[in-house]
């Protein structure tokens, strides 16, 4: 999907920075627009689908709710790759992975409750997927950068 219409940048804005926190969201992103409830709903359907839009959801502050995160790589040899992030993958304090290309190929930010070592579940992940190779890097601080991409107006470098 290369092309969007001036309805589907409007739709993304609003997703990304001003979804409405009410009881029928759709229903009220299509009064803004001027259009049905079922119309936002096929259009972010299609925009899923097209690969435009990866998740709806909320975004929390893991820190505030008690939680501790750990960015960490592991070293998989390339053929075992696919196999890895898919046993990473399946654990509820990963959302996602990367592999990169270093010595140290896959790359996730792991997300545990409280009462749960961070590094003990690093250690207990890499041992599940069979890698012995691992860095487990915690976050001292925390720098969150928001980005909405603006698909309305036009802007310059």
């Amino acid at each position: 999907m290369n092309e969007l219409d001036p309805l589907d940048r409007k739709l993304l804005n609003m997703a990304q920075g001003e979804f409405p926190l009410v009881e029928r969201p759709f229903a009220e992103m299509g009064r803004r627009l001027g259009i049905a409830e079922e119309e936002v709903m096929e259009r972010l359907r299609r925009l899923k689908e097209a690969g435009v839009i990866r998740q709806l959801s909320g975004v929390f502050d893991s820190r505030r709710l008690g939680y501790r995160t750990t960015l960490v790589a592991m070293g998989v040899p390339d053929n075992l790759l696919d196999e890895v992030a898919a046993t990473v993958s399946r654990h509820p304090g990963v959302s996602h992975n990367y592999r990169r290309d270093h010595n140290y190929n896959l790359w996730f930010t792991l997300a545990v409750p409280p009462g749960y070592d961070a590094e003990e579940v690093a250690q207990e992940l890499a041992q599940k997927a069979g890698v012995s190779h691992f860095l487990s890097l915690p976050a001292f601080k925390m720098f969150k950068v928001g980005v909405i991409f603006d698909l309305v107006e036009s802007w310059r470098w």
